[in-house]
């Protein structure tokens, strides 16, 4: 197929050893510092509460940074020209001349951008377990809990790539102004991790009695995860970290005064989740939005004007 010669050009672009190794470093130092560093492990601990801690706050801060934040901007930063740059510069024109379909130009592009993200990602993913079992002196049994969940968290980090890789190739098709084009991914980055806390706090209950849930994306992002997260069968969340997530995301209800049992002292093994919408329905979401990116960048770059 066609689409792979513009696959292999731009995967080359992409996998520079000086970009790969910054952004490798930069994914795993800061995972390990926050993981390492506000875990608070103590060798006083019994093994199970070192493992549920390490865990707990691994699974947070790789939602909140490692396959949130810092692979959301570098899929938006990397897409962001892809189709813009080239207009820009002139080459877009030679290569639209070449006898390539123009769908086959955002396909290439795309799965480049995929497959690079995911080998940076994967590569991020092991290096910050291994770390951490060095620098924290894991016992096997903690670092074999971990690595049980790389594939699970691996798998959400597929999901968060297509997404805004396909919202960032679309809006680079659409646009010329590459300023632009991240101003709007900015937006959408930050409406997923960090203003959707807003109606949610202030006003609970038009959130659920309008259904805002609907158009909340951090809600889906992190019905998501804990979904993926779920399947892996040896790992739940405590109520503490719950309440982060429930907090960032709504997952769970954000309630902790109403969460601690005054008749046993304790909070509950685990909180039940909101379900404003099921789990799959989200998931199920997230795939729409990618296709339907894909679709409409396709359809913008057949009716671009080429000059």
């Amino acid at each position: 197929m066609r689409f792979q010669v513009i696959m292999e050009k731009t995967l080359d672009d992409l996998m520079s050893i000086r970009r790969t190794i910054l952004l490798v470093l930069l994914g795993t130092a800061l995972t390990v510092l926050l993981v390492g560093g506000l875990s608070g492990i103590d060798a006083d601990m019994s093994l199970e509460m070192q493992t549920q801690t390490l865990l707990d706050y691994f699974t947070l801060f790789v939602f909140l940074w490692t396959s949130g934040f810092f692979l959301t901007m570098a899929v938006a930063t990397t897409a962001a020209g892809f189709i813009s740059k080239e207009h820009d510069e002139g080459t877009l024109l030679i290569l639209v001349s070449k006898p390539i379909n123009r769908f086959e130009i955002v396909l290439g592009k795309f799965l480049a951008l995929v497959i690079n993200s995911l080998i940076i990602q994967g590569l991020i993913l092991c290096l910050s377990v291994l770390s951490l079992w060095g620098i924290l002196s894991l016992d096997p049994y903690t670092v074999q809990a971990l690595l049980s969940l790389l594939p699970w968290v691996f798998l959400y980090s597929v999901l968060v790539v297509l997404v805004f890789g396909s919202i960032a190739v679309a809006l680079s098709t659409l646009m010329r102004s590459r300023v632009k084009i991240m101003l709007i991914l900015m937006v959408i980055i930050m409406l997923s991790f960090f203003i959707g806390i807003v109606p949610r706090a202030v006003f609970p209950d038009a959130y659920e009695t309008y259904y805002l849930c609907y158009a909340d994306l951090g809600y889906h992002l992190g019905n998501t995860y804990v979904l993926l997260l779920d399947q892996s069968g040896s790992w739940g969340m405590m109520p503490s970290n719950q309440i982060m997530m429930a907090a960032f995301t709504g997952t769970y209800p954000f309630s902790p005064e109403g969460s601690y049992d005054p008749d046993i002292g304790s909070w509950p093994s685990s909180l039940e989740l909101t379900n404003y919408v099921q789990p799959l329905v989200s998931l199920a979401l997230w795939v729409v939005v990618s296709i339907a990116a894909i679709a409409l960048s396709g359809f913008a770059m057949r009716r671009k004007e080429v000059y």
